[in-house]
């Protein structure tokens, strides 16, 4: 395993992990923190439409976005 530069690290945006994110306040926490400039990982129970619609309104604000199906 390599180790990150502080350079390397400062270089990325952040991560965002917002649980229940693909409807209602998760989604505009998700929305907000895309906006701020993080990268988005959203995790719920549901893997649906809802979850794939999330990802496109996050990605359409120019930021890259992942789902993981969790509790």
């Amino acid at each position: 395993m390599t180790q990150d530069s502080t350079a390397d690290r400062a270089a990325r945006p952040p991560v965002a992990v917002v649980t229940g994110g693909r409807r209602g306040i998760g989604l505009a926490c998700a929305q907000a923190l895309a906006r701020a400039g993080f990268y988005i990982v959203i995790v719920d129970l549901h893997d649906d439409a809802e979850a794939t619609s999330a990802l496109d309104v996050i990605r359409a604000s120019g930021r890259e976005a992942r789902f993981v199906r969790g509790d």
